[in-house]
């Protein structure tokens, strides 16, 4: 026998050998007792049902009388910490416990936040491929008044891939609700990114959370990451991601999430080159890096980009130098004027690894076919 710390009375001898509940092994009679301390509803002392619940977690799958009990106790324990507890359980059960699908789906209801929070919880879990049903009443709680309860319901219908889509007007409302927590929002934008085909709506409910005055910074995170999954709908926030990008008080991953975004949706370059191409002069490498790599995708046609990268080969940052070399081996022809400095530092620089960049560069914007490296070999 081992003891198990559970700082409830359920007696040890119980129990068969093992140092974790997860590793608890058990027998035929230590499941009856654990299901007549469930079901024993006149003791008072209500941590023993629900260490007993959590411990009937680890009886064989088919044990008679299982599911039954932890049904009961979800339906009819005056204890919210019982019911959630018989909640959690069943949904760890997943197929094993179909038949509790109805209870826990009616517990969405319950007037214990923590019962409604376990029984979300567990129609998202284990049971999700079992409970296509549950979706419309997962709907409906997204506007719960607490909290967390909105959030397990909204992480839950993650679980459901295309069949959340069937509340999909209550998941756009509540990632638009600026009322809500911003993590039921941002679990329900995940879903709509994820899920939806109506590209305009999702698009204008993300540029919404995006330009929202006072949003936390992970919305706008959400907003500015979806957006890019819409390329041609997102071409209408060109001038807030841009605005995101080239703002210094704004977190860093999220400025350069922006940059990526802008380089996937391609705006007009007339709308992105005045405002970043001070960025190429930005004191944080990371920002003249992810610089060089915006607008050498969406500004190929400005006249003094060339001018601007040939510039950043010469940065005290080698990364920055890589990059800006990288950028316009990518321009191909359009770089011709950058080959003086191109061979220059093919011939100059100190390491291996940036004269070979330089040569494989100075190929590229000349047109010539890359070197097989088995030809070396």
């Amino acid at each position: 026998m081992v003891r198990l710390v559970l700082g409830v009375a359920i007696c040890l001898p119980l129990f068969t050998a093992s140092t974790a509940v997860a590793q608890v092994k058990l027998n035929e009679e230590v499941v009856k007792k654990l299901i007549a301390i469930l079901g024993d509803v006149e003791n008072k002392k209500a941590k023993s049902r629900q260490a007993a619940a959590i411990f009937l977690e680890q009886a064989d799958a088919g044990t008679p009388g299982v599911i039954n009990a932890l049904v009961a106790a979800l339906e009819k324990d005056p204890e919210p910490s019982v019911r959630a507890a018989a909640a959690q359980v069943l949904g760890a059960k997943g197929e094993e416990a179909k038949r509790a699908i109805d209870m826990l789906i009616s517990k969405l209801k319950d007037d214990a936040p923590e019962v409604r929070q376990a029984a979300a919880r567990a129609l998202g879990g284990k049971l999700a491929a079992h409970a296509k049903k549950a979706v419309p009443a997962l709907g409906d709680t997204l506007s719960n008044d607490d909290p967390a309860t909105r959030t397990a319901a909204a992480e839950a219908l993650k679980a459901y891939g295309e069949e959340a889509l069937k509340v999909e007007g209550k998941l756009m409302a509540a990632a638009q609700d600026t009322k809500l927590d911003r993590f039921t929002r941002i679990h329900c934008a995940q879903i709509l990114i994820q899920q939806s085909t109506k590209a305009k709506e999702v698009s204008d409910a993300l540029i919404q959370m995006l330009t929202e005055k006072d949003a936390h910074t992970s919305i706008k995170q959400v907003a500015v990451d979806g957006l890019a999954k819409f390329p041609r709908e997102a071409l209408a926030a060109t001038d807030d991601l841009v605005d995101v990008y080239t703002n210094d008080k704004l977190p860093l991953l999220l400025r350069q999430s922006a940059a990526v975004t802008l380089a996937k949706i391609r705006p007009e370059s007339k709308k992105v080159w005045p405002k970043v191409k001070q960025l190429l002069d930005d004191p944080t490498t990371a920002v003249r890096i992810q610089t060089i790599r915006l607008v050498a995708k969406v500004c190929k046609d400005e006249p003094d980009l060339v001018k601007a990268l040939i510039q950043r080969t010469e940065d005290g940052s080698q990364e920055t130098r890589i990059a800006a070399i990288q950028e316009l081996g990518e321009l191909g022809s359009l770089a011709k004027a950058a080959l003086p400095a191109l061979k220059q530092i093919q011939k100059t620089a100190s390491r291996d690894s940036m004269r070979n960049l330089a040569t494989e560069t100075i190929d590229k914007i000349e047109g010539k076919k890359p070197k097989d490296k088995t030809e070396d070999s």
